[in-house]
């Protein structure tokens, strides 16, 4: 899996960002060099030390991006950019050879990022309303007029890497089930008038992108928190 961050070079270089070009090149060489270094050795080989220092220059390029004034006021810049940091720490996550206690850092890290790009779009309310949704759909309750369909992604919101997003897509048994276990809010909802005009959270690319980020990022802090599980149990066995 290869680093590359377009965006943040065109903004950096579009802005004249001398400090900002520079972080991002230390960035990229330093992630070339821990790549090439697992890569090429044939024997097991600790990057823990150029790793901490990658995870230095990550933190301190987000704080820079942070501090941009002129990101702060051009929202659809800043998610694209953000976004293209989030597959920048997705290619280290998923680089083999990283030890396990290095690669939760980077996952936490990654969360970090994660809900200060997105602060106002919660997890586990968005998955709440997305099966809302899906139900009064699947029953037809939902207005014709409401069913929008997903509008189409600007170029600037293109992803670097080339795994398919994760999409928000429940069965009907499991659609099914959510109505059993909130039967009460389907009922406030119906009696309030408003079921008929309830939106999709998932038509909003922001969300979609949040969820994407979300569940890959939670599926490798489970497969982190499993493999230690695992070695814990072994050492006792023993």
């Amino acid at each position: 899996m290869n680093f590359s961050a377009p965006k943040l070079e065109s903004y950096f270089k579009s802005t004249n960002d001398s400090e900002g070009i520079k972080l991002l090149t230390n960035l990229m060489t330093s992630f070339d060099n821990i790549k090439n270094k697992i890569s090429i050795l044939q024997v097991p080989v600790n990057v823990d030390e150029k790793c901490i220092d990658l995870l230095t220059l990550f933190k301190s390029l987000n704080c820079h991006l942070n501090m941009d004034s002129r990101l702060k006021h051009s929202g659809h810049k800043l998610f694209s950019i953000k976004n293209e940091v989030l597959d920048s720490l997705l290619c280290l996550i998923k680089l083999d050879g990283i030890s396990h206690g290095i690669r939760v850092e980077f996952i936490k890290f990654a969360f970090l990022v994660l809900k200060g790009t997105y602060e106002d779009i919660k997890f586990d309310k968005l998955v709440n309303d997305a099966f809302i949704f899906r139900f009064l759909k699947k029953e037809e309750l939902i207005k014709p007029g409401r069913l929008v369909r997903s509008r189409r992604v600007p170029e600037m919101h293109t992803q670097i890497n080339s795994e398919k997003d994760k999409s928000f897509d429940p069965s009907d048994d499991e659609i099914e089930q959510f109505f059993k276990e909130n039967r009460t809010q389907f009922f406030k909802l119906m009696m309030s008038g408003k079921a008929e005009s309830f939106k999709d959270p998932m038509a909003d690319f922001n969300s979609k992108k949040f969820y994407h980020y979300y569940l890959t990022l939670e599926e490798q802090r489970n497969m982190m928190n499993s493999s230690q599980a695992e070695k814990t149990y072994l050492n006792v066995e023993r």
